[in-house]
């Protein structure tokens, strides 16, 4: 993935991130930010469905919520590689 505007004019890289989540106001706000930011968001609604997707392509970062379960979290976060965060 790559981000056409930079301020030296040579693309660079996008960062991309994971957010599994059922969805709610503070999802769309966090993914909101992150999407301002620069970064590319895949969304998933379970644990199981971001091993897969994490299996298909790297991300820089995956967050977890309150929704999935701590030992889930730390398989995927393991097999990943990524940036892990978990929020409440």
């Amino acid at each position: 993935m790559i981000n056409a505007s930079t301020s030296a004019g040579a693309p660079t890289p996008q960062k991309s991130a994971l957010v599994v989540s059922s969805g709610g106001d503070i999802d769309e706000l966090l993914m909101s930010v992150l999407i301002t930011e620069g970064w590319n968001i895949q969304r998933v609604v379970d644990n199981q469905d971001a091993l897969s997707l994490s299996r298909e392509k790297p991300f820089d970062m995956i967050i977890t919520g309150r929704k999935t379960c701590g030992s889930e979290d730390i398989e995927l976060f393991a097999k990943s590689g990524a940036l892990a965060l978990t929020f409440a």
